[in-house]
């Protein structure tokens, strides 16, 4: 969806003038993420699908796998989990797991795609300029210029479904002010004053931003960022926020100031001034990191 307006118009007769312009830009598009999860069951602490037979209670399979208890290194009966074990931690990253769609998969590691999900991609942009002229004298005008470009939301598909592993905003917030002033010495000479400064911010801005990763790990350092933390599962797709704190932008200010003199005489013009220029970047500190978990196994596997 495309639109815009403008207004312009005389605000007094022969001296004063303006311009407005709005448009904006809705662009509103989704993206499929497949990923491989484990299965409802295994979510819950049933890994009983890791084998195909079972014998008291113990994988007999040889192509299956066993897991142990790491604490006492015996099997879990029929590679169930009892839920007593599953940490405070695991239950709450669980809400965030969802199920897979395809019913039929056992949601074993290394398997094809089982959880198909829709991702909503808006692309938001909206832009407005402004431009006020004043005629002083016959010699001096005067000219003033706003001009502002927003791009939110823009989201940023990372491969995660729709509540975790994707950019909520990688969108931008332009402005630029100028100022014009223009002196006229005699019909051959003029001068020309103009101040500008414009700054632009990048945003970077992962998802679950209301998630406070000390939450789980008090022990984090405290820090502006949020989201959840990576886990890196073998044989399965990962959990993972796309870290940036809750104002993760860059920021490019930039202030200029050029003053020129123009004369002209007969068929040449000479024109000479100064342009000073000033900018500076403003990148985002490093924050904290939310955590990174590995889990392939080796604590829980065929391990006796």
């Amino acid at each position: 969806n495309q639109f815009g307006a403008n207004l312009g118009g005389p605000v007094l007769k022969r001296k004063a003038f303006f311009f407005i312009n709005y448009s904006g830009f809705l662009h509103n598009v989704s993206t499929t993420a497949s990923l491989n999860l484990p299965s409802t069951a295994m979510q819950q602490g049933d890994f009983s699908a890791l084998c195909a037979t079972y014998s008291n209670n113990v994988c007999s399979d040889s192509s299956g796998t066993q897991l142990y208890n790491p604490q006492t290194g015996q099997p879990f009966p029929n590679n169930k989990i009892p839920s007593t074990m599953i940490t405070s931690e695991a239950q709450t990253l669980l809400k965030y797991l969802p199920a897979p769609t395809t019913s039929s998969s056992t949601g074993l590691p290394y398997s094809s795609a089982n959880y198909y999900g829709t991702v909503p991609l808006p692309y938001h942009r909206k832009m407005i300029d402004g431009r006020f002229d004043y005629q002083i004298t016959s010699s001096n005008s005067l000219y003033v210029v706003y001009s502002r470009n927003t791009t939110y939301p823009a989201n940023d598909s990372l491969g995660g479904p729709s509540m975790w592993g994707n950019g909520s905003n990688y969108g931008d917030d332009a402005f630029n002010y100028s100022l014009g002033y223009t002196h006229v010495f005699s019909p051959k000479t003029f001068n020309e004053l103009r101040l500008g400064y414009s700054d632009m911010h990048s945003i970077r801005t992962g998802d679950n931003q209301d998630f406070d990763p000390t939450s789980l790990f008090p022990q984090l350092t405290k820090s502006p960022n949020r989201g959840l933390p990576t886990m890196n599962l073998v044989g399965y797709s990962n959990l993972f926020t796309d870290a940036g704190g809750t104002s993760d932008t860059t920021q490019l200010p930039t202030l200029n100031l050029t003053d020129a003199v123009t004369y002209v005489r007969g068929r040449h013009t000479l024109k000479a001034g100064i342009e000073l220029t000033k900018n500076k970047i403003y990148n985002p500190n490093t924050d904290a990191p939310l955590g990174t978990f590995d889990f392939n196994g080796e604590w829980t596997g065929n391990i006796a």
